[in-house]
């Protein structure tokens, strides 16, 4: 019967040792268990930061084709410059100051020429006795000359 005693030790050892091993198991499952949930709970915040930066890179991309935009605008306005400044420096600008400066005289003769009209018609109203009123041709010869 010792036998049978030994036996069942050893059984109710095996048992104990099973229940151990079988709580060491569930305490690995539920560490187990918890680190799955951090680690869908850390893919859950990756996710959403993937959605902000990809919001984020198509703002960016929004800002860079208007960029790009800009740059076409400038570069086709450096054009323009470029070949306004060619024609600037294409002109003679001598030849152009003498030529206003000519008007200016002739501007000024004119306007003399009109002033002396103005005088000769207010003498002419004065005078009324038969003196000749001058015509706008010599009036406008006489401006001429003062205004060289």
């Amino acid at each position: 019967m010792e036998n049978a005693d030994d036996k069942l030790i050893k059984t109710l050892g095996a048992l104990e040792s099973l229940g151990e091993d079988i709580s060491s198991i569930r305490e690995a499952e539920e560490l187990f268990s918890a680190r799955i949930e951090q680690m869908e709970d850390a893919m859950e915040g990756l996710h959403a930061k993937s959605g902000d930066l990809k919001r984020q890179l198509d703002a960016f991309s929004s800002l860079l084709e208007k960029e790009e935009d800009n740059v076409k605008k400038i570069e086709s306005l450096s054009q323009t410059l470029e070949k306004a400044a060619k024609t600037l420096s294409s002109l003679d600008l001598g030849g152009l100051a003498e030529q206003t400066e000519a008007l200016n005289k002739s501007i000024k003769g004119l306007e003399e020429a009109l002033k002396q009209l103005d005088k000769d018609d207010e003498a002419g109203k004065k005078e009324k006795k038969g003196g000749k009123a001058p015509t706008l041709k010599n009036a406008l010869k006489k401006g001429a000359k003062r205004g060289k």
